[in-house]
């Protein structure tokens, strides 16, 4: 007889402190080894890769595209606080949520700000019930570039961008 704990079942990546790689990259990945196995990747601390002596930060949090998720619940930086352009954040899984706590940014005040990509099957943005409210994507456009590329799945979801909700913004993101 065995017996094994769902913990061990789940592929899990988890932060809760700092990550820091400033003119580096971080990479946050969690896949299963089969589709049977649930993936999560989950930030609920700081990640943040600065651009330094213009290299450009990356950030990166990959679930698995069958059937993970990502969870943005704290702090993703690759700015450009000291000059230079701002870096590049991907979140990309199945399914990716964002916090309404959650800050992300790609901030270049003396360059060109980088850029978020969300990329999971689908997307709704929506102050109850979405992946990510209309405030927290005014305000990750406030602090740079988000693209939100999404295509259908394989367990039958769409590939859909829902805005169900206002989003206003006024930097030329």
């Amino acid at each position: 007889r065995v017996q094994v704990e769902q913990g061990a079942i789940d592929a899990l990546a988890r932060n809760q402190g700092l990550l820091q790689a400033d003119g580096g990259s971080v990479v946050m990945t969690a896949r299963g080894a089969n589709a049977l196995l649930a993936t999560v990747v989950n930030n609920k601390g700081t990640v943040r890769a600065h651009t330094l002596h213009e290299r450009s930060g990356r950030i990166l949090l990959l679930g698995d595209m069958d059937t993970g998720a990502v969870q943005v619940a704290g702090t993703l930086d690759a700015s450009a606080p000291q000059g230079g352009n701002g870096g590049f954040i991907e979140t990309s899984a199945a399914q990716v949520n964002v916090a309404p706590q959650a800050r992300v940014t790609t901030a270049a005040p003396q360059g060109r700000a980088g850029t978020w990509r969300i990329a999971p099957f689908d997307f709704t943005i929506s102050a109850t019930g979405g992946n990510m409210t209309g405030a927290q994507l005014a305000s990750s456009l406030e602090a740079g570039n988000v693209t939100i590329l999404n295509t259908s799945g394989t367990t039958g979801t769409a590939g859909n961008v829902n805005v169900n909700e206002a989003v206003g913004w006024s930097a030329a993101t």
